[in-house]
């Protein structure tokens, strides 16, 4: 039972993403490569079947006269959501390719529905079975924790009811006007905010920021070591941010204009539209399990493209049938993000039944684009490499920072004594007072980004995420010091921390086991600062 709950639950995290008579397939207007694999065929018997057989496995439990007839039936619930959840996340990616087309995105929200339904009534049902005390209880929930279990008798309607809503919040924000969003933002998410407090004072926390930490993504460090990140970021990042960006410009500004542009052209252009596939020779240049495993995505059709114009603009990866799925929408398809969504796909084609802490799904992502980075060093003019490794350091520097900043952000609005009711100005003046330890709110926005219309874009759609982010980054900065040294040592590190996954390791464990240190001790700061002369 235990497996069939995580696996629900992984796919309301991932993509919160109608019943048709009739299969929907992708709008003609948008150039796919997916093939027949984004074919929405949900209908009633589908969903029909889950439910009698939930119903069988509840009754079979209770009755506690068949044991091996029970498992068999718990494994056909699973078999009936997973052909369920597949047709959620298609049913997401659908939406994602066209936003403007309605039927769709009533497709996505009936989808919705249906999941968050059926996740629901098998919450019920597994009380039900718990609370009966059958002889059958202790087999069927042995892989339970006692938190899990305590979730699980807490779980009711009022949860569902706030998670869908908050489903329909991620499509009203998309819809936002283009002229009036950041304004008009502001209640969805105050309106999320009151959601997700709700739901996390059900299960006995006191707010959604504590919750988000232990159980939406079971991070295994508390805010000690964030105290410890945050001071970290403003002692070193800050400083190395001005160093990188020096750096890049000392190059940029000699180069020639036809190699101004070639940098260009790497960084902004399609990865397959360059001169030279970079990410096909990296690909090649990997271990072999390494280099199958993400060969995958091109050879077996894992992969959707699409510019356009009404598509998400965004690249993200799931899980559809047997093997994991990437999406890339408009302007996201360069060589680097093309690389990250690789280092997912291949992380996750070896979690345990699909399942990773997000800070660790994040090294995996992040640390693949460094070794790529380091790779192009032998591939690529000298000074053509420097701008772009240089680009790439205050880039992925500044969005770190940016990162911690809109964690301590969430933190604050989340603990608020007014949560959920702050203005605009507010919440505004919340992210300058957090900005003073940074640089200060001019500096953020003058060189790196506009800091306050950046949280508006990402707190709505993923909340108390972009940590993960944070910590992510600075270990697979890590991972680049160590390829400097030992190009061997840190491909042999990342393919341990890619496939000696287990469900009992977490982020940090995972790190460690795999030879890196982690984004709380100082000398990895203290390393890319190193990189440069003060």
């Amino acid at each position: 039972m235990k497996k069939i709950l995580c696996l629900i639950l992984a796919f309301v995290l991932v993509c919160t993403a109608m019943i048709g008579c009739n299969p929907r397939e992708m709008p003609e207007n948008i150039k796919v490569t997916a093939g027949g694999i984004l074919t929405y065929t949900l209908d009633q018997d589908m969903v029909d079947r889950y439910y009698t057989l939930l119903t069988q496995a509840e009754s079979l439990a209770i009755a506690a006269e068949d044991l091996e007839k029970t498992d068999a039936v718990s494994e056909e619930l699973e078999e009936a959501f997973l052909a369920l959840s597949d047709q959620y996340q298609i049913a997401y990616i659908l939406y994602c390719l066209d936003q403007s087309d309605e039927a769709m995105k009533q497709q996505y929200l009936d989808c919705l529905d249906i999941v968050t339904d059926a996740e629901a009534e098998y919450n019920e049902m597994c009380k039900r079975v718990w609370l009966s005390e059958t002889p059958f209880r202790d087999h069927l929930f042995a892989d339970w924790s006692r938190e899990a279990i305590d979730r699980m008798l807490l779980y009711n309607e009022e949860i569902a009811r706030l998670e869908k809503r908050n489903g329909e919040l991620t499509v009203e924000f998309r819809a936002l006007d283009p002229d009036t969003w950041e304004e008009d933002m502001v209640p969805l998410y105050n309106e999320m905010v009151r959601n997700n407090n709700r739901i996390a004072q059900i299960y006995g926390y006191e707010n959604y920021y504590t919750y988000a930490y232990d159980v939406v993504y079971q991070r295994d460090y508390g805010m000690d070591q964030i105290e410890k990140l945050r001071e970290y970021t403003a002692n070193y990042l800050i400083d190395a941010h001005g160093y990188a960006i020096d750096a890049f410009y000392e190059v940029y500004d000699d180069m020639s204009q036809s190699d101004a542009d070639y940098v260009e052209d790497f960084l902004l252009n399609r990865y397959d539209t360059l001169k030279e596939n970079y990410v096909n020779q990296y690909i090649q240049d990997m271990p072999e399990s390494a280099r199958n495993t993400m060969q995958q995505m091109f050879q077996d059709d894992r992969a959707v493209f699409t510019e356009y114009k009404d598509a998400y603009s965004g690249a993200f990866t799931t899980w559809i049938g047997d093997k994991p799925f990437c999406y890339f929408g408009p302007n996201y398809a360069n060589s680097e993000t093309v690389v990250h969504e690789l280092g997912h796909y291949y992380g996750t084609s070896f979690a345990p039944d699909w399942s990773q802490p997000m800070d660790l799904a994040e090294t995996q992502s992040q640390g693949n684009e460094w070794l790529f980075i380091h790779f192009l060093k032998s591939r690529m003019d000298g000074e053509l490499y420097e701008a772009i490794a240089e680009y790439k350091l205050f880039s992925d520097i500044g969005y770190i920072i940016c990162f911690v900043m809109v964690d301590e952000f969430e933190e604050r609005v989340y603990t608020h004594e007014n949560a959920g009711d702050l203005t605009e100005d507010e919440m505004d003046a919340i992210m300058e007072e957090i900005a003073e330890n940074y640089g200060g709110i001019r500096y953020i926005d003058q060189t790196i980004l506009d800091i306050r219309s950046y949280w508006r874009q990402v707190v709505l759609e993923s909340p108390v995420y972009y940590v993960s982010y944070a910590v992510s980054g600075i270990t697979a900065l890590n991972l680049f010091t160590m390829a400097q040294e030992d190009e061997a040592y840190a491909r042999q590190c990342y393919t341990q921390l890619q496939q000696e996954q287990s469900e009992d390791k977490k982020f940090l464990e995972s790190i460690r086991s795999a030879g890196f240190s982690g984004p709380f001790e100082e000398g990895v700061y203290e390393q890319i600062c190193g990189r440069y002369e003060k």
